[in-house]
């Protein structure tokens, strides 16, 4: 008899907490839909500089945790959305790129590439056998694809030979 008040105690209190959740949820996007631009920015840049201050005071192993769950959570999320989101979510981030590198000056670009490419470095010095192999293999399929490609579909500027004269006339 108690713990079948407790169990129903505890479901009650895990119910409330969930109303106030989804109170408190309803409260902030009115808040956010509300704002002005002025106040989203200021929003967004105290959220900046918290994200920023917690960062800065976590150790490596922290930071590679917090990193590798967050690539669950985006995998997850990935992993179910519809074809409907995932085509809305790449559209969305093919404007932005392209926003992004209208921007960017020359120096900006020469900059990221060569941080790219010490980011690239850095994975292929600490990637094992087995990723270096899968990675090999990946590249050789891919080159194989492109290969076949274009050996079963040639360019369009490359034109049989004429028909003679006589094969012509002797067809007509």
């Amino acid at each position: 008899m108690r713990l079948n008040a407790r169990r129903k105690r505890s479901l009650e209190s895990s119910n409330a907490s969930l109303d106030r959740l989804n109170k408190q949820q309803i409260i902030d996007e009115t808040r956010r839909s509300n704002e002005t631009p002025e106040q989203h920015r200021s929003r967004l840049d105290k959220q900046k500089v918290y994200a920023t201050t917690g960062r800065n005071n976590e150790t490596d192993e922290q930071h590679r945790a917090r990193l590798e769950q967050q690539q669950m959570i985006d995998t997850t999320r990935r992993n179910n959305e519809t074809a409907e989101q995932h085509r809305a979510r790449l559209d969305q981030q093919q404007v932005i790129d392209i926003a992004r590198r209208d921007n960017e000056t020359a120096e900006e670009h020469r900059s990221q590439l060569d941080q790219q490419q010490v980011i690239d470095s850095i994975r292929r010095d600490n990637e094992t056998t087995e990723e270096r192999t899968a990675r090999i293999r990946s590249i050789s399929r891919g080159r194989a694809k492109r290969v076949m490609e274009a050996r079963n579909n040639p360019p369009t500027k490359i034109w049989p030979a004429a028909i003679p004269q006589k094969v012509k006339e002797q067809c007509l």
